[in-house]
């Protein structure tokens, strides 16, 4: 009896250890699914140089270092590369040298607008790191304090950079911290502002 009796304890065991784990596994699965429900990009690729469903991005409306306020919109007819970061970011800090580098390497091929993008919450933060002076002919430094204009774009890790064609639509972005400089990123670029189709992946 008392072995009968260990036997089914044993069993008993056994069947709470499965039934623990089933429901570990439900769990995860459905936390993976709310997360990719809302962290979803606004386009169907999240890697540079790929095709993108060409949705209109987010319009924006932020100040500069005066305080005057710039509209997205305003910049429809122009390539437009809008670069998120802050300086409690990181890869951000070492990445932005090198963004605003490649606006200069570019500066003959206008017309392409870059857009500096601080998520932090003074402007004294971000000039530490994006000077002031000497302005940058086609670059705008903007501050989002609030950090509500990333979310509309779908951007929850810094540093991200999208590109826009003239219609103000969404080709590419790229995630993380980039090689700016490399060939293959210049060569997009060119392709790009020649308006012929990029290939491949910069």
């Amino acid at each position: 009896m008392y072995r009968l009796l260990q036997k089914k304890a044993q069993k008993s065991e056994k069947s709470r250890f499965y039934l623990s784990l089933m429901l570990g596994v439900m769990v995860c699965f459905g936390i993976a699914v709310i997360y990719s429900v809302f962290h979803q990009p606004i386009h169907e690729t999240s890697h540079a140089g790929k095709k993108s469903t060409l949705k209109s991005a987010p319009l924006f409306d932020l100040p500069d270092d005066l305080g005057k306020l710039h509209s997205l919109k305003d910049f429809r007819g122009k390539w437009v590369l809008i670069h998120f970061w802050a300086t409690w970011c990181p890869p951000c800090i070492g990445e932005i040298p090198d963004w605003i580098e490649l606006r200069e390497v570019l500066k003959k091929d206008a017309p392409i607008q870059f857009i500096a993008v601080s998520l932090d919450t003074r402007w004294e933060d971000a000039h530490r790191i994006l000077p002031q002076e000497p302005k940058i002919s086609g670059l705008l430094s903007l501050l989002d304090s609030s950090g509500k204009v990333p979310e509309t774009y779908g951007t929850f890790n810094y540093p991200e950079t999208y590109l826009l064609n003239p219609e103000l639509r969404i080709i590419t972005k790229w995630v993380g911290p980039q090689k700016w400089n490399a060939p293959e990123t210049l060569e997009f670029f060119k392709k790009i502002l020649s308006q012929e189709e990029p290939t491949g992946s910069p």
